[in-house]
């Protein structure tokens, strides 16, 4: 069973002041890693460069930037 909570919380990067998007959580049972989903990330405007390698930036952006390091809950 998977238990989602609508449009609970507000994601934004740190260093980007005025860029906040509402989120629903989504709380799974067998998951414990934190992940945003390609809706989230397409709503903040991210462009993933090397998945693999952890790699992306932002689209009004030239600076790439390195992914967090896993959050587990």
């Amino acid at each position: 069973m998977m238990y989602v909570l609508r449009s609970c919380c507000t994601v934004s990067e740190p260093d980007r002041t005025g860029q906040e998007v509402r989120a629903d959580l989504v709380a799974s049972p067998v998951e414990r890693e934190v992940i945003i989903s390609d809706a989230l990330a397409e709503a903040l405007g991210i462009s993933i460069l090397a998945p693999k390698r952890g790699v992306w930036r932002f689209a009004d952006e030239e600076r790439t930037r390195q992914s967090y390091p896993p959050q587990y809950w």
